[in-house]
């Protein structure tokens, strides 16, 4: 097989594209990807944030679903701890202290789903989206220095293109000159 400039230009011609039009979308699927793992990220371990509507403080609606688990168990254990049939005896005592008892189970098991999206999601995910910059930064600053190189070594062969044609037209006229 001929490994000549012709097969070397045609592979540097379809990775660059028509008027280098092939780094664009590549430096922009690198961008997409990090901007899905943030949205990824938020999703899960976003903190509710609190907004002012019509002067009273309320939680925002797209609050992310581990916080919403752990702000659902603070509430359920909180509603544990407040007295219930305190007076009662018997049977309705026995009752409202299982009822209780079922309360902070639940409770136990919303804060155990929030801790584990936080060490099986979270935690990973962040680690994936820090790998993944590193290496989107890595790829994209050889991209980009390469595209800078091209664009200069470009605007170079034009410049020595143009000076040859000037100097192939001085050398015409020289030789039309002594043709004469």
């Amino acid at each position: 097989m001929d490994w000549g400039i012709g097969l070397i230009g045609a592979v540097a011609n379809n990775f660059w594209g028509k008027d280098d039009a092939g780094v664009h979308p590549l430096l922009e699927r690198m961008q997409n990807a990090k901007t899905t793992c943030d949205e990824l990220k938020s999703f899960y371990n976003s903190k509710p944030a609190l907004t002012e509507r019509s002067s009273d403080l309320k939680l925002m609606d797209d609050k992310a679903r581990a916080a919403i688990e752990d702000e659902y168990a603070r509430k359920m254990a909180a509603l544990c701890r407040k007295p219930l049939g305190s007076s009662e005896t018997g049977t309705l005592r026995t009752s409202l202290d299982v009822m209780r008892g079922e309360v902070d189970a639940m409770s136990k098991s919303h804060q155990g789903v929030a801790g584990q999206m936080k060490s099986e999601l979270e935690e990973p995910l962040g680690a994936f989206s820090g790998g993944m910059k590193e290496r989107r930064k890595i790829v994209q600053n050889g991209i980009e220095k390469l595209f800078k190189l091209k664009q200069q070594q470009t605007h170079m062969v034009t410049k020595v293109g143009l000076r040859f044609k000037i100097i192939m037209q001085w050398w015409l006229t020289v030789i039309d000159s002594r043709s004469i």
